[in-house]
């Protein structure tokens, strides 16, 4: 595995759903998502090695624009361009909000052999019950509040039309009976890479290993479409040990360091 190519690859990847707004700039990606989702404002690809005040005051004020209260800078570690971003951010008032692993996991010789209980069901998100459980799932785990008026049988068909393309899709775990786990997964077909996102389970199935099952599902997914390489950032108290344990290998921590709008309206001296 070229983990220089996967590193890239991965850093390259940002979440632009047809319903955010996007604005790209040589210095960031900023997206605006849905008040909903907890992380509502983020800032990404932040490759400028512009002075880091000009950078914050540019995403803050198109982040002010929008009406959005915080923005949440993503992806920033010991490669980012600009050393001196990360810690500007923290002496004009931010805090590291979340502490991600970026993890890579080799599929060219296959899926690895992780252990799932027989009393787990996994399948793929292709109807509105479906979609109506990993909502349940997410919004436990992510603490996010998905509004109910987006109608789940559009949704159920743009999901079974994703993933019956090849482009990804999303699955939901089953335990006794009820939503335990999920996780979706996006195709990059230039980059031969499959990137896993949103992998969570509920409290209450924590342990029981419906978050290994769905994992495993999305793996098998990957590798049957001849997918070479599997890409996740995993929260490094949750989820990141359980991905090492079944053979992803550790390609270096990322932070997302929150910073109020108006507290940091001006720099501070």
């Amino acid at each position: 595995m070229d983990v220089d190519v996967v590193r890239r690859a991965a850093a390259a990847i940002v979440w632009e759903p047809d319903f955010a707004e996007v604005v790209r700039t040589d210095a960031f990606t900023l997206v605006k998502y849905p008040m909903w989702l907890q992380q509502h404002c983020q800032a990404h690809r932040l490759t400028s090695r512009s002075p880091a005040d000009d950078v914050i005051d540019a995403a803050l004020a198109q982040a002010c624009s929008w009406s959005r209260d915080t923005v949440w800078f993503c992806g920033l570690s010991s490669a980012t361009p600009n050393p001196s971003l990360e810690p500007r951010l923290l002496e004009r008032g931010g805090h590291v909000a979340e502490t991600l692993s970026v993890l890579a996991l080799d599929l060219r010789e296959g899926v690895p052999d992780v252990p799932v209980p027989d009393d787990v069901s996994t399948e793929p998100v292709t109807t509105p019950d479906l979609v109506k459980a990993w909502d349940a799932v997410s919004d436990e785990a992510f603490e996010n509040e998905t509004p109910n008026d987006e109608d789940p049988d559009v949704r159920a068909r743009a999901c079974q039309e994703e993933y019956d393309q090849g482009r990804g899709g999303v699955f939901v775990t089953v335990l006794d009976g009820r939503p335990a786990a999920s996780g979706g997964m996006t195709f990059y077909p230039d980059d031969r890479l499959v990137l896993l996102w949103g992998g969570s389970s509920t409290k209450a199935a924590r342990g029981r290993g419906a978050y290994r099952a769905n994992l495993l599902a999305r793996l098998r997914r990957a590798h049957e479409l001849g997918y070479a390489h599997a890409v996740v950032k995993g929260r490094v108290t949750t989820s990141a040990p359980i991905l090492t344990r079944v053979g992803f290998v550790d390609l270096g921590q990322e932070r997302v360091v929150a910073l109020d709008v108006q507290a940091s309206s001006s720099p501070s001296t």
